[in-house]
């Protein structure tokens, strides 16, 4: 069984057209173009820089973010990083991000304060001194693997931290 490539025109074995599943239906088809045009196609699209919002992508070297003002660093700094300088879980850092104060419910100031603003500075001291230069969406290999053995930061021990995560 054959099939014509719509890109290059040559007609293939079947085998030469890579399977995609449909993400609406589920069912499953042969693609129109062949692997070498499809590999042919991935190759410039990523030299003309189409991947740019990928995970991997960097949002800042570590440097920078350490001396970003106190203002900025809060909405600038991913979920990660305010997790494991802080030591908040996932939900309250995602809380913390959708900024629950604007509705009144929990003040500015018992969420990014002083203290707080110093943990995140500590913790990006930690990770130069690491040679972690960037940071990205994703937390770095290196803190991964210290997640895995146990905590990177210390949970925090104040008591204005402990009422955000609604602990008495």
């Amino acid at each position: 069984m054959t099939k014509t490539c719509s890109r290059c025109g040559r007609t293939l074995p079947i085998s030469e057209f890579s399977l995609k599943r449909d993400s609406r239906t589920g069912n499953t088809y042969r693609r129109s173009h062949c692997r070498e045009c499809v590999s042919a196609y991935q190759r410039e699209w990523r030299a003309k820089g189409g991947a740019t919002q990928s995970k991997a992508t960097c949002l800042y070297t570590t440097t920078e973010l350490r001396f970003m003002p106190d203002d900025t660093l809060l909405d600038d700094s991913p979920n990660w990083l305010l997790q494991e300088a802080m030591g908040y879980g996932h939900s309250t850092v995602s809380l913390i991000k959708n900024k629950p104060w604007d509705n009144g419910k929990v003040e500015f100031s018992d969420v990014w304060n002083d203290i707080t603003i110093k943990r995140v500075r500590e913790y990006l001291d930690r990770l130069i001194e690491r040679g972690i230069e960037q940071i990205r969406y994703q937390a770095p290999k290196e803190v991964k693997q210290e997640r895995k053995r146990g905590r990177f930061a210390e949970r925090p021990q104040n008591s204005s931290n402990a009422s955000v995560r609604g602990e008495k």
